[in-house]
């Protein structure tokens, strides 16, 4: 098959964000997944997002990686580490419980 190298199957594994540091990058495709945790796991891992459009991905994840259309020539972005640096410190501003905790309470107010 055309993909047989570029599609690697492992086994459970307790080291996520270790596992998600070895591949650098985060793919979501799903339609239907609440919230798409697997994303801001890989992102506070340094992982690079590349996200498949779902309904309020850009209300959740930086809209430059939610790709509306990909071309049958897309290109992933290059990963660095300056780039995994800047993801893993906007998973650290926004996906942290006392951030969250006080979004909900100025929604509740």
């Amino acid at each position: 098959a055309q993909w047989k190298d570029n599609v690697i199957f492992d086994g459970h594994g307790n080291d996520m964000p270790e596992w998600f540091q070895n591949i650098g990058y985060i793919l979501s495709t799903s339609d239907f997944e609440g919230s798409h945790q697997a994303v801001a796991e890989g992102m506070a891992s340094g992982a690079i997002p590349i996200i498949l459009p779902w309904a309020g991905a850009e209300t959740v994840y930086p809209k430059k990686y939610v790709y509306e259309n990909l071309p049958e020539d897309f290109e992933a972005p290059i990963f660095d580490m300056a780039k995994s640096k800047s993801i893993m410190e906007y998973a650290k501003h926004h996906f942290t419980t006392s951030h969250i905790v006080s979004q909900i309470r100025e929604l509740i107010g």
